[in-house]
């Protein structure tokens, strides 16, 4: 596909499936989102073209500044940048993740899920020093219903770009094999301006309506609350541009995470088992147990383990998910299922919202054996009058509220969303309702700081890509923000598993202390209190002094104890003193 702002979609008529077929003709730069409609006979004459033209309601909502890429488009590995390698352990430590990533949704210091622009679940921070990039997790997907009224065939899609088939491991060559996999490469448009990013998939050559999916988490200035939650947040939009009624569903299933483990690395530094990897093929071995929620204007689902398998679970694996739908019309028709086989083949689904758009009910609890992975699946129902424009909010949240960075015996941090929950109880669905009841609001929060970057820059759309997207790393760079305290810190990066190492910092603490100068502030208090060496040394000093390297990592020093006395001299030899007098005097020249 190209980007829809340089093109006009022509429908034609098609009886061999859902009865139109998407084209795109060459449009002059200032048609933007102009949609012109043919319907056509079989075969088509000269007489038949273009009946009406109009401009899509819901197109303008993707910003035109915002980063864009085709859905799926590939990116060879020959294209990518060759790297260089400082010392020879640094070629087994870099991760390579490779292009195909996405805007991560979750909160600061709560965890985060990076989607990719090919619609799949890959990165995963959910333990914030465990960075795992799996992009095989099948069960966690958004699907698609279409149904034209006069049409007896529906258009169905699952909303990725690829399937099982392509899968690495062998053993997930067949899972979920009824599901409509393969949307196809290049027909529609991901774009992203952080904490936002949008999938249209109107240029579908199949599917007979605009539709586009917004994405966000409320990372929002000067918001300390929003900005912590762990919830992602998925607002569809639908546009009928059709002369007939359109039966429209909408399906989100997820895979339930609780109980899986990253596979185990070897390693050449003592920088823990589980970073840069994926999620291990054993299955869980705790029972995992779903309770829906039904209420008159939400439905959700919890994914989480048996109490008595969780307490031996290591303590930052000891936490829930939960996803959920929201009824913000009176004719939507909300349903769910509240747990499939995430290693069957899918036909839990494929009988039912595959079938008919909508899915069966039934039991609201499910407790699975261990050994196996089970997913849940909510979902909306709708009718699209010719013309109607209609939106339904989906969300998922989690709760993982305690981590220790070594186990057994490191210190325990709570995260600082706790102080927001409202019992001590594991709550993944307070978060999730969260999400569906003030998403409006944080929406339009959101827009209002893009629209600040905007007039900062002049409309500079390149600068104000950098520095929206440049902040993924807030949620995704191993983020920690402690209860209590409001510690906060990130990691030096992903392949430096070091936190706050100030001579890093400096040049990505603009963000911070432009829009949450709390943090910022905090962050300098510890660093003064350790007479401005901060808490740990980046891996340079450590490569100097080896006796350091148990205290440049993730561990008990970290927001804690006296900094020794040859960490100070170290520091003083990589000149940081001077770089914290710098960002000190940062504090005065940012308003």
């Amino acid at each position: 596909m190209v980007p829809r702002g340089g093109f006009t979609e022509i429908l034609l008529k098609n009886t061999l499936n859902s009865g139109w077929i998407a084209y795109y003709q060459p449009l002059k730069k200032n048609d933007a989102g102009r949609r012109i409609l043919w319907k056509l006979t079989n075969p088509p004459t000269k007489e038949d073209f273009v009946i009406t033209s109009q401009t899509s309601p819901i197109l303008h909502k993707i910003p035109a500044d915002a980063w864009k890429i085709p859905i799926g488009k590939p990116f060879p590995r020959e294209n990518y940048p060759e790297i260089s390698y400082r010392v020879p352990w640094e070629q087994l430590q870099m991760t390579r993740d490779g292009a195909r990533q996405g805007c991560p949704v979750g909160g600061m210091g709560a965890g985060s899920i990076g989607r990719s622009y090919f619609g799949d679940f890959a990165r995963w921070q959910i333990i914030p020093y465990e960075h795992i990039y799996d992009n095989e997790i099948y069960g966690s997907q958004f699907h698609l219903y279409v149904k034209i009224k006069s049409s007896e065939k529906p258009f169905i899609q699952t909303l990725m770009a690829g399937s099982p088939k392509d899968a690495a491991r062998p053993s997930l060559y067949n899972v979920l094999s009824a599901w409509p996999w393969n949307y196809p490469a290049e027909q529609g448009e991901y774009s992203a301006l952080f904490p936002k990013s949008w999938f249209d998939y109107s240029a579908h050559p199949q599917n007979p309506v605009d539709v586009v999916l917004e994405q966000f988490s409320p990372i929002i200035p000067q918001n300390y609350y929003s900005s912590s939650l762990p919830v992602g947040i998925f607002n569809w939009m639908m546009n009928n541009p059709l002369d007939e009624p359109v039966e429209i569903g909408m399906m989100f299933t997820f895979e339930n995470m609780v109980g899986r483990t990253p596979e185990i690395r070897n390693r050449t530094r003592t920088l823990g088992e589980y970073s840069q990897c994926r999620w291990s093929e054993k299955l869980p071995g705790i029972r995992q147990v779903h309770n829906v929620l039904e209420e008159n204007q939400l439905l959700g689902i919890t994914l989480a383990g048996h109490k008595e398998d969780l307490s031996g679970l290591p303590v930052s694996r000891r936490g829930e998910f939960a996803i959920a739908v929201g009824k913000q019309s009176p004719d939507t028709e909300l349903s769910y299922l509240a747990s499939f086989d995430c290693r069957g083949d899918g036909s839990e689904i494929s009988e039912t919202f595959f079938a008919k758009g909508k899915l069966p009910g039934g039991s609201k609890t499910f407790e699975g054996e261990k050994g196996t992975l089970n997913g849940s699946a909510v979902c909306a129902t709708l009718t699209l009058q010719p013309g109607e424009t209609k939106e339904v909010t989906m969300s998922m949240g989690w709760d993982f509220p305690e981590i220790r960075i070594y186990e057994p015996g490191g210190r325990i941090f709570k995260r600082k969303y706790t102080e927001y929950k409202e019992n001590e109880e594991l709550n993944g669905m307070q978060f999730a309702v969260a999400g569906i009841e003030h998403q409006k609001e944080w929406s339009e929060e959101i827009d209002k700081w893009h629209n600040d970057v905007r007039a900062s820059v002049s409309d500079d759309s390149l600068l104000l890509k950098t520095i929206m997207n440049e902040q993924y790393y807030l949620l995704d760079g191993g983020t920690l923000w402690e209860a209590d305290t409001d510690n906060f810190g990130f990691l030096e990066s992903i392949d430096y598993f070091n936190y706050e190492t100030l001579d890093v910092r400096f040049y990505y603490s603009f963000t911070t202390l432009r829009y949450w100068p709390k943090l910022e502030n905090r962050v300098m208090d510890l660093f003064a209190d350790a007479n401005a060496v901060g808490f740990h040394l980046g891996t340079t000093a450590a490569g100097h002094f080896e006796n350091l390297l148990a205290i440049a990592i993730p561990g008990e020093f970290l927001f804690c104890g006296e900094v020794p006395e040859e960490m100070k001299q170290a520091a003083a030899g990589m000149g940081l003193n001077a770089i914290f007098a710098l960002k000190v005097f940062g504090f005065y020249r940012v308003p």
